[in-house]
């Protein structure tokens, strides 16, 4: 069995298993941050309906931890379906292992461009729950449809059942632009 990631939202239970056959390196990147309780008491700041939610967002305005990338590595096919998690990156060359996100419908667009490490297995109420929250506008130059919730909504806490695998240090890097 493969290791399960559990995000304990507005007291509720959302589950996703990762993929030991995606990229090991971002996997353990993530175990890392889930390890470190890096993750817990952090907030929901995007979504966008039928596309995307995404517990955290702007790593820039959080501290060196979140800021580190690794490289993009493609050597799957790996499908953004409904409900995939993929990790947040330049769509082109790195990944965040510290920045999930959630699929809400397919997302074929995604395919070939960032690193998808997992599936939700439980909490579908809750993530349709989330998605339909009331919603505002962020302003951005970057070009990406960008929602935060009017209430906000705290990702409590992040654990993880290894379930016999055993993590590995990761090769990480702050990027330099």
């Amino acid at each position: 069995m493969n290791p399960v990631v559990t995000m304990l939202v507005n007291n509720k239970e959302i589950k996703y298993e990762l993929d030991l056959n995606s990229d090991l390196n971002c996997i353990n990147g993530l175990i890392e941050a889930i390890e470190t309780k890096s993750l817990d008491n952090m907030y929901i700041e995007r979504i966008v309906p039928k596309f995307v939610l995404q517990p955290w967002c702007d790593e820039t305005k959080l501290g060196e931890f979140y800021q580190y990338v690794c490289d993009l590595k493609l050597e799957n096919d790996y499908i953004f379906d409904k409900y995939s998690i993929g990790l947040a990156g330049d769509g082109s060359k790195i990944s965040v292992p510290s920045c999930i996100f959630i699929t809400l419908d397919n997302a074929y667009h995604l395919n070939h461009k960032f690193t998808k490490i997992g599936k939700v297995i439980s909490g579908f109420d809750e993530i349709h729950k989330i998605e339909n929250v009331e919603l505002k506008d962020v302003p951005n130059n970057g070009g990406v449809a960008f929602k935060t919730p009017v209430d906000p909504i705290l990702v409590q806490s992040v654990t993880i059942e290894l379930n016999g695998y055993e993590p590995k240090q990761c090769n990480k890097y702050l990027e330099t632009k």
